[in-house]
């Protein structure tokens, strides 16, 4: 129905910005799409958990992604399934990075100097 594709389009840059940015009105609006959407109200959760993993320290990261995982694969939505997907065979391929402690390691090292 147009009423409802009114009412989702109208809340779209609700959807897009960050929960911490957003106007008393745009609250509302994730609100209704919350009760009204939950599909869509997934999606946006999703997307928000992501976004809040990309700020965490390394060490909490790699948790917090394996239960974003986890989380993605029971959602059952398509785009998120297949990011996840993609993660998981670059995470799976990608060698840990050093840690501060092996690069100090390597520079005072003797055979270095």
């Amino acid at each position: 129905d147009t009423a409802n594709a009114t009412g989702i389009k109208r809340c779209r840059y609700a959807l897009l910005r960050n929960p911490d940015t957003l106007s008393c009105k745009q609250v509302i609006q994730l609100d209704w799409v919350v009760r009204t959407h939950p599909d869509l109200a997934r999606a946006y959760y999703l997307k928000e958990g992501l976004r809040v993993i990309f700020k965490l320290p390394l060490d909490e990261e790699i948790e917090a992604l394996d239960k974003w995982i986890s989380w993605v694969r029971r959602s059952r939505i398509d785009d998120f399934v297949r990011l996840q997907r993609s993660i998981v065979t670059h995470t799976a391929t990608r060698s840990p990075p050093p840690s501060s402690t092996d690069w100090q390691a390597d520079v005072s090292s003797p055979s270095r100097q």
